[in-house]
C-alpha cells in the first residue's frame, strides 16, 4: 500500500501545474466546481479540463506501472 500511494504521489507531481492543482483541489481537498475555479481563478470549463486531463493522464501513468483501478 505505502508503495501505491508513493506511485501516486511520483504521477501527481509529473502532471502539468494547473492540472495538479486543479485534481487536488477537487479529488483531495473535495471542493466542488465553481470552488475549485473561483480558488484557481479560472471558469468552471477550466476546471473541468484540468481535472479530466489529469485523470487520464494519472490513469496511464499508473496502468504502465501496473496499477489499475
Amino acid at each position: 500500500r505505502r508503495e501505491v500511494l508513493h506511485l501516486i504521489e511520483k504521477a501527481l507531481q509529473e502532471l502539468p501545474a494547473r492540472q495538479r492543482e486543479a485534481f487536488l483541489l477537487r479529488y483531495w481537498e473535495e471542493l466542488d466546481v465553481a470552488e475549485t475555479a473561483a480558488v484557481m481563478g479560472c471558469s468552471a470549463g477550466s476546471v473541468k479540463t484540468h481535472c479530466s486531463r489529469a485523470t487520464q493522464a494519472l490513469a496511464r501513468t499508473l496502468q504502465a506501472q501496473g496499477i489499475s483501478p
